[in-house]
């Protein structure tokens, strides 16, 4: 697992993903923007979002809890929650 210890560190990750694949500018990333409302991703742009994700951070996303990561910071948290369980 990879060695991030806070969600700030997470965050970070996750927003640096969205901000590269064109979605958001950095100062507009909050973690209450939903990926389909309001980055307009699609199911394609979203198993994208999950693979730099999965790569980006050394986690993994389970295929059931897709359907739950809804906004950026549900998919951060998801991940927090992950790595901290992999300690």
């Amino acid at each position: 697992m990879a060695d991030y210890k806070s969600r700030a560190e997470i965050q970070k990750v996750i927003y640096e993903i969205i901000v590269k694949e064109g979605f958001k500018k950095p100062e507009e990333l909050t973690d209450d923007l939903e990926f389909t409302k309001d980055l307009g991703a699609d199911s394609l742009d979203s198993a994208d979002i999950q693979m730099n994700t999965e790569d980006g951070l050394d986690v993994r996303i389970e295929e059931k809890d897709l359907p739950k990561l809804q906004t950026v910071g549900s998919l951060v948290d998801y991940c927090f929650n992950q790595l901290k369980k992999g300690e």
